[in-house]
């Protein structure tokens, strides 16, 4: 009877373990698994909280010090292989002060490479969508600039981020929604926003963009999921 009972509490507890690894599992499809603290493409680790903070408390953690330390990660958007996601950290390093760090990552799964807005949508979309952003506008009235001269997305980007507002990264996007009767997509753009006392947060642009033909395609046949569709730090 001992031995029955102590079966049937051994099932439980690794029925247990397997239903709460099930349950970590936010998406699946195509080889490619989104877990609550990382993603593994085809075998390849995308990212892992996990190890994260491992790999640091090798580094910052001691008895005088001890961390108190996350690492997060969010899926935001997946069209084909495109994908979105959002990166956070933050809390107490060493015998530092808190602080945070943000970030939003566009990458090609099947490269691991970062995707910039140029690799998926026109030039000409992007240059005209940053020029007549309200935001940017603004800035340059406070400050007396000038971009309309600019015709390089990377210099564009640089001579905004040269203004100390918020720093954006050509990677920093991702996927809100796809209007098929206009052929243009609403992104959010990101850049990270110091906020004083060492934290830092999310500013986002709402652009409206034309994608390049190969990313037209997969918008219309292979978008997984866009932004909202899964908890995040951007539409709390």
């Amino acid at each position: 009877m001992k031995i029955t009972q102590y079966v049937l509490v051994l099932l439980f507890i690794i029925g247990g373990k397997a239903i709460s690894q099930e349950n970590n599992l936010l998406y699946q499809k195509d080889g490619f698994k989104i877990y609550k603290s990382s993603a593994i493409f085809k075998g390849t680790e995308i990212y892992n909280a996990k190890k994260d903070l491992e790999k640091l408390k090798e580094i910052e953690d001691s008895d005088e010090c001890p961390h108190d330390y996350s690492f997060n990660y969010s899926p935001l958007s997946l069209v084909g292989n495109y994908y979105s996601y959002e990166a956070s950290e933050g809390g107490i390093l060493g015998c530092g002060v808190p602080g945070s760090i943000v970030a939003i990552k566009t990458i090609n799964l099947n490269t691991n490479k970062d995707v910039y807005l140029t690799d998926v949508f026109t030039k000409k979309s992007i240059l005209k969508a940053l020029k007549q952003d309200k935001w940017i506008k603004q800035i340059q009235s406070e400050t007396n600039t000038d971009f309309s001269k600019l015709n390089s997305i990377t210099a564009l980007i640089k001579a905004i981020n040269e203004l100390n507002y918020a720093k954006f990264k050509r990677s920093g996007f991702t996927v809100l929604k796809y209007d098929s009767k206009k052929g243009e997509v609403l992104i959010r753009f990101v850049g990270q926003q110091y906020m004083g006392f060492n934290h830092h947060k999310h500013l986002q642009l709402g652009l409206r963009l034309k994608p390049k033909q190969e990313f037209k395609h997969l918008l219309k046949t292979k978008t997984r999921f866009v932004l909202g569709d899964f908890k995040n730090g951007l539409t709390k």
